[in-house]
């Protein structure tokens, strides 16, 4: 028979173990509820599968498995995660033979497609803007001038300053003169964001010379050098049917840009300036070289914004110079990099910081990047099809990305909306091409009408043109044409189709685009 205190102490022990017993039955069952209310919370918010996987480890077992087996399941959890948080702290081995991984196959079939042969444009063009750099940009017009020196005649008495400048880079407008009548132009092709910085300043400065020679031109005008100045007009077209031939989203918006400048000047040289046949004959043909080829062009720039995309999700990987592959052990510090950031440190133990973004790394994107750029590819194809059968889908702020899953999928189709988005405004581009393109042909005919009869058409059909010709591809209807006593009125009656008389007034509802005579001088753009 057992002492009284004895007996005490085994009572207080089996209402211990009752106590204990039901302590761990309830965390059992508040781990399984949070588990698996986090599991469903994951479905709604379509996260990876590996994450999920996770997440139901503990409502599978806790439910499903054995309760004998269950001990050995948790005991083999247990020593996974400490060796998992042990990890974290490890010191990193050998860090210096890993670098991002970069999809160089990918960017050399590519370069194959679309070889340099012969003379490359982009070699004179590099020269000058290497030399000069932003120094163009430099140059402090006085009040006004800056708008009444780009597309109309100006005194070089008026403006010595300007006549200074534009005369001490006449060498270089002479190359770029010597570029532009070259047929093929090969710039590198912007593979990741590293190299976009490059591609940005080459644009801009590009569109900076393309402004200045219609300046040196409108002093060549005011001065009577037709010729020199047709010659920088043309160079200005040139460089925007390089741009063309780039291919990229940046390139075909600045070749555009560089286009309508060229183009208002030509209009203007046609009406004002050109008796002479072979001039109008030269500017027809240019003109007919600047084709940005929309069609065919359209899988090139999508093949490129593709690539830009997988550079991009590859610095999430790191490949050693043995050829391993393996999840970045310096996430954070490579996308500073890639983005175009100086890289720093942004905790204080960055190694284990490094560490834990492996971890996510690991949880959320596919082990192979090879399979990352299939999903890629994917993904770009199947909104590249809608757009081209003029389906719309709607593109939003990437704080928004829930909306599609927090998963590697919906930032893939983030990044494809956004490029993809485009399409819509590069298609719109080529209307306008095209209205650039139908104008130029109309106003060197009339043109010629005017030298032969000494007077304008009183309508466009006495010209010979055919019909297409005279077609506005904005609002698939034809030019307005009308004589007046000052010359004539030529207009597009745009979206609308309505002839609202050449005027353009939103609130009005009147979107006609009045093409001559001139009422601005300066295209819709900026300087720099």
């Amino acid at each position: 028979m057992l002492h009284p205190q004895e007996n005490q102490k085994l009572n207080r022990f089996q209402e211990f173990k009752i106590v204990w017993k039901w302590f761990i039955a309830g965390v059992r069952w508040l781990s399984i509820i949070f588990f698996g209310c986090l599991f469903f919370l994951g479905l709604y918010l379509k996260l990876p599968g590996k994450a999920l996987a996770c997440l139901a480890v503990i409502p599978v077992v806790g439910l499903f498995v054995p309760r004998k087996i269950q001990p050995w399941i948790w005991m083999t959890l247990t020593v996974l995660l400490i060796s998992l948080f042990a990890w974290l702290y490890l010191p990193e081995v050998n860090s210096s033979d890993w670098k991002p991984y970069e999809f160089q196959q990918h960017l050399g079939q590519l370069e194959r497609q679309f070889p340099a042969a012969g003379p490359n444009a982009a070699d004179l063009y590099q020269q000058v803007l290497d030399e000069y750099g932003e120094t163009i940009f430099y140059f402090r017009f006085e009040d006004q001038e800056e708008e009444q020196t780009l597309l109309e005649p100006w005194d070089p008495a008026e403006h010595p300053r300007l006549d200074f400048w534009i005369t001490a880079l006449q060498p270089a407008m002479q190359k770029l003169i010597e570029a532009a009548a070259i047929d093929q132009c090969r710039f590198d092709i912007p593979h990741n964001l590293l190299a976009e910085k490059p591609q940005l300043g080459r644009l801009n400065q590009l569109r900076g010379w393309s402004r200045l020679m219609m300046r040196a031109a409108s002093r060549d005008l005011y001065n009577g050098l037709h010729e020199d100045a047709l010659m920088k007009e043309l160079a200005v077209a040139g460089v925007a049917r390089h741009l063309y031939q780039q291919k990229t989203l940046m390139d075909q918006s600045t070749a555009f840009q560089v286009e309508l400048l060229a183009a208002r000047a030509l209009e203007s040289f046609i009406i004002n300036y050109s008796s002479d046949p072979n001039q109008l004959d030269r500017i027809e043909q240019t003109f007919a070289a600047v084709d940005p080829h929309w069609a065919r062009n359209w899988p090139d720039i999508l093949a490129r914004e593709k690539l830009q995309s997988k550079n991009l999700m590859g610095l999430f990987y790191e490949v050693s110079s043995g050829g391993s592959i393996r999840f970045s052990h310096s996430a954070m510090m490579a996308l500073q990099e890639g983005l175009g950031y100086r890289p720093k440190r942004l905790f204080i133990n960055q190694q284990f910081m490094n560490r834990v973004a492996v971890i996510g790394l690991w949880l959320c994107l596919p082990s192979n990047p090879e399979d990352l750029a299939a999903l890629i590819d994917d993904r770009f194809d199947h909104y590249s099809l809608q757009v081209q059968h003029g389906s719309k889908f709607q593109r939003f702020s990437l704080r928004y990305i829930w909306v599609l899953g927090l998963n590697v999928q919906s930032i893939v189709d983030w990044l494809a909306m956004q490029r993809v988005g485009y399409y819509w405004a590069l298609d719109g581009q080529f209307q306008r091409h095209q209205a650039i393109e139908h104008t130029l042909t109309a106003f060197s005919a009339m043109k010629r009408f005017h030298t032969r009869e000494g007077r304008w058409p009183d309508r466009l059909d006495e010209l010979g043109l055919d019909a297409f010709a005279l077609l506005d591809p904005l609002s698939n209807k034809p030019f307005v044409y009308r004589v007046t006593e000052s010359g004539f009125q030529f207009y597009s009656l745009g979206a609308n189709g309505t002839d609202d008389g050449g005027q353009n007034d939103s609130n009005a509802g009147k979107d006609d685009i009045l093409i001559w005579p001139r009422k601005d001088a300066l295209p819709e753009e900026n300087d720099q």
